[in-house]
């Protein structure tokens, strides 16, 4: 039996065994309660077969109960016609004959079966649910299901005054099955019923509950409240329990705040809780996001230590950490620590290292990988191949691409339109629009429809290779198609227009963004100070075009703030900060111009001092260069300071151009002195021309 079988086999046993504890022999007859346990045990224990049998076992005590509407709980039923009852009771005659004393409940009488798996689900039951408590049987059925039905409509307001008006509602249960029938398009719903509930009617609510809102908060983006509500519910005295601990260091987790998770576990290993799997998962995701690959490991150390052995979701959020820190090698070593902790590798395991592998361009480490996931006794799936083919195509092997293709056709997997814009790419950055253009017909004659990613792929391709022109008539393409273009598709348009300076056909453009009611983000702002920067570049540099071009930055683009900045490095020095990732090569200069210009402002104020500390540029590593580890912003910057001052990359990481702080105060003495305009104009002569026509485009678009 899977275990995804036995958890929905024991979620149903739970839920009935429960109904049957809750309910009296005055509601529910003995016998029947007796035959509906016990079915329900032997479909539990033989629930390899199917699904069916207990789904249609629960659905016709739910449609016996549905037809005595006087009854006290929604599960209860004193008489049926349902067949598979009748037939039940017939043959399970001989087995209760014994007569049952008036005064026993389904429980006791359940507890002296003979049926061990019966007694162990019924225990089950009682374990985990929180309403084991003969007072449900106060709640009238009509009301009940006027509970559900107007939770399920989301009627807050009738909902309210519903709990308001009949105390006996005010039960942890009770409110429990309110929040899990709300509309689940509508999640803003659970907070805001929560709170007319339980803090203006005071109801008392369970852990589920509070777990149920606090993901629900995560999720509406709301951690200050769910973090409000995790406080609230200690504050009060609760245990800090397993669900309403996971749920909370999911919220953690979606922040970044792996410390606070680490102050989460330890308060439940205070309360005496066992592992809480979920927080360690949260934990591990925590330090992913900020991509300390090494904490991600220490984790998976201390929980051995701990006598917690990690299992598949615990490996499997360690390599995507490393996989998005682009660090997938040094994740291999799980996948055979897997295997010798007695856990198989899933598919999706071995598609996150792939995908790894696919994203630093190390396409036959992915290919590797799937070998291994094959001989691990893995058939090869729709997604395997596809990270495979995306691996492929981000190193330009549109050969390497088509041959996966047909080893998927061997496999009996029929290519999608994600193997196909896979192609596609791989011919885009192989510089060959005539075969990408091949492509887009012969997935047109299988009967795929091409969407916005694969014709934007398309017009990458033309671009690439220089066919401004065609590239725009793959727009024009797409409206025709009835294909509307988003942002992407009009951001590469414009980045190829910008390499040749014309500005026109960007304003053009923008208008057209604008018109279609789409968004234009700094990104797309910027090159239009691109194109007229390059403009200005082949026009022989009149300082009226690079007035207007800085004017024309400072309008639409915002400079990266300048705040001090500690190094990460054993003496912690302080530095004076300018960030300029997502700028392109010439607004790039532009950025660094106007943060200079900040920090020179300060320094003319009466009684400045400069901070003790160093400038530095962060300008990345360029890992999204064309060239890998190439960037272009960094060789402006470097190209614009060195005609200042001295320059340097900063140890172990040349992501960072760093001054010292005297040189650049000397700079500022200087310009202080002649009396000159902190403008681009004073400093044309550090603005240096990109090298090659289309590297900065490639390093823009590879981005989107």
């Amino acid at each position: 039996m899977s275990a995804g079988r036995l958890a929905a086999a024991l979620l149903v046993a739970r839920r009935l065994s429960s109904a049957a504890i809750t309910s009296t022999d005055k509601t529910v007859g003995n016998l029947r309660t007796v035959v509906a346990t016990d079915l329900l045990a032997q479909a539990a224990q033989n629930f390899g077969g199917s699904l069916a049998n207990l789904h249609a076992s629960c659905r016709g005590i739910r449609t016996g109960c549905s037809q005595n509407i006087q009854l006290s709980h929604p599960y209860a039923s004193t008489q049926s016609n349902v067949p598979w009852e009748q037939d039940a009771q017939a043959n399970l005659a001989d087995k209760y004959a014994q007569p049952l004393q008036s005064e026993q409940t389904p429980s006791q009488i359940l507890l002296k079966s003979t049926s061990p798996t019966a007694s162990d689900i019924l225990k089950d039951a009682s374990n985990y649910t929180e309403t084991s408590s003969v007072e449900t049987s106060k709640v009238p059925h009509m009301l009940y299901d006027e509970v559900i039905r107007l939770s399920r409509a989301g009627a807050v307001p009738e909902l309210t005054q519903l709990f308001h008006d009949h105390a006996v509602l005010h039960q942890k249960h009770i409110l429990n099955n309110c929040l899990l029938n709300l509309p689940a398009s509508r999640r803003e719903l659970v907070p805001l019923v929560y709170n007319e509930i339980v803090t203006k009617l005071g109801v008392q609510p369970s852990a589920t509950a509070v777990a149920k809102v606090i993901r629900a908060l995560g999720k509406l983006q709301r951690a200050p409240d769910a973090k409000a509500l995790w406080r609230d519910w200690l504050d009060k005295g609760n245990p800090a329990e397993a669900n309403v601990v996971a749920a909370y260091c999911g919220i953690l987790a979606n922040l970044s705040h792996a410390e606070g998770i680490e102050c989460v576990i330890e308060q439940a290993k205070a309360a005496g809780l066992p592992p809480i799997f979920a927080a360690y998962t949260a934990l591990i995701r925590a330090w992913g996001q900020r991509r300390q690959v090494v904490k991600v490991r220490q984790v998976l150390l201390e929980m051995k230590e701990d006598g917690v052995q990690p299992n598949e979701l615990h490996y499997r959020a360690a390599i995507n950490a490393h996989a998005q820190s682009s660090r997938p090698h040094e994740a291999e070593y799980m996948i055979a620590e897997m295997k010798e902790a007695g856990i198989l590798p899933a598919s999706q395991t071995y598609a996150m290292l792939m995908d790894g592998y696919a994203v630093t361009n190390q396409p036959r480490k992915a290919a590797q990988l799937m070998q291994d996931c094959i001989d691990d006794g893995h058939q090869p799936t729709l997604g395997l191949c596809n990270t495979l083919i995306k691996a492929w195509a981000k190193t330009g092997e549109p050969g390497e691409v088509r041959a996966v293709m047909m080893n998927m056709r061997s496999a009996g997997l029929q290519p999608d339109i994600i193997s196909w814009g896979g192609l596609l790419h791989a011919h885009a950055k192989a510089v060959q629009p005539g075969k990408a253009a091949e492509v887009m017909r012969e997935l047109s004659s299988l009967g795929l429809r091409p969407g916005v990613v694969i014709y934007t792929t398309l017009l990458n391709a033309y671009g690439m290779a220089g066919d401004v022109a065609a590239a725009h008539q793959v727009l024009h393409d797409m409206r025709a198609a009835r294909v509307p273009p988003n942002n992407f598709t009009y951001s590469s348009l414009m980045a190829f227009y910008s390499q040749a300076g014309n500005v026109s056909k960007i304003l053009a453009l923008q208008k057209e963004m604008k018109d279609e009611g789409l968004h234009m983000d700094a990104v797309t702002q910027l090159f239009m100070v691109e194109a007229a920067m390059e403009a200005w570049s082949r026009s022989g540099r009149p300082l009226h075009i690079l007035a207007q071009a800085e004017d024309m930055f400072e309008r639409c683009s915002k400079p990266g703030p300048r705040h001090t900045h500690k190094i990460l490095d054993p003496r912690h020095w302080q530095s004076v900060f300018i960030d300029l990732h997502y700028y392109g090569y010439w607004s790039c200069q532009l950025a660094l111009l106007a943060g200079l210009r900040r920090i020179y402002t300060d320094f003319c104020q009466p009684g400045y001092q400069w901070p003790t500390a160093d400038l530095v540029v962060s300008v990345g590593k360029g890992t999204n260069s064309v060239h890998r580890h190439q960037s272009h912003v960094r060789d402006a910057v470097l190209h614009f300071l060195q005609h200042l001052v001295p320059v340097k990359l900063a140890a172990g990481n040349d992501g960072l151009v760093t001054v010292r702080r005297m040189d650049m105060l000397k700079v500022f003495k200087v310009v202080q002195s002649q009396q000159q305009p902190f403008t681009a104009a004073t400093f044309v002569k550090c603005f240096t021309a990109r090298k090659q026509e289309f590297d900065s485009l490639q390093d823009l678009t590879s981005r989107l």
